[in-house]
């Protein structure tokens, strides 16, 4: 898919030291979720990666643009730590927003970028960072890391934007 290289230089250009803990599921701690991109993976639609997922799936009902068809992406570590990437690009503006799932919660180490502490859905804590080429909104909940990573070549997404698109997540699974 044309749309592939985009969504890999878009991670390139903003990713910050992870570290997923390894071992035991450990109890879920106050951190904030950043997820690795999908190198060397291919997109799959969405219904067939949401088949291959074994954990609460939240889908946006709300978007800043109408998009195409969403595709999908699936990782899986050999720890039993999955994620699922899942696009939503509008093709004729090239606005884009990745919604990342992991079942497991992870932290984020940077230095790189300023953080501002918000709350979602009133009532988990995240963080909303902006690079300067896209803008993100992390969190943790129910044990589960969710984050949604935004772009549009004109000018940045607002922290309210990418707050409404959290407030607009539906359970799907």
């Amino acid at each position: 898919m044309k749309l592939r290289p985009l969504a890999v230089l878009l991670f390139l250009l903003w990713i910050p030291l992870v570290f997923l803990l390894s071992g035991p599921v450990r109890a879920p701690t106050p951190v904030h979720a950043v997820q690795e991109p999908p190198f060397g993976v291919s997109g799959e639609p969405l219904e067939s990666a949401l088949r291959r997922i074994s954990f609460p799936v939240w889908l946006p009902t709300w978007l800043p643009f109408t998009p195409a068809t969403p595709f999908a992406f699936v990782i899986n570590r050999p720890n039993g730590v999955q994620t699922i990437y899942i696009d939503y690009v509008n093709p004729r503006t090239r606005d884009f927003v990745e919604i990342s799932i992991t079942n497991y919660p992870v932290t984020m180490i940077s230095e790189r970028y300023k953080l501002e502490k918000v709350i979602i859905g009133g009532k988990y804590e995240g963080v909303f960072i902006d690079n300067g080429v896209a803008q993100m909104l992390s969190w943790n909940q129910e044990g589960i890391s969710i984050m949604i990573t935004a772009s549009r070549p004109d000018h940045p997404y607002p922290v309210s934007t990418l707050l409404q698109i959290a407030a607009h997540l539906e359970r799907v699974q």
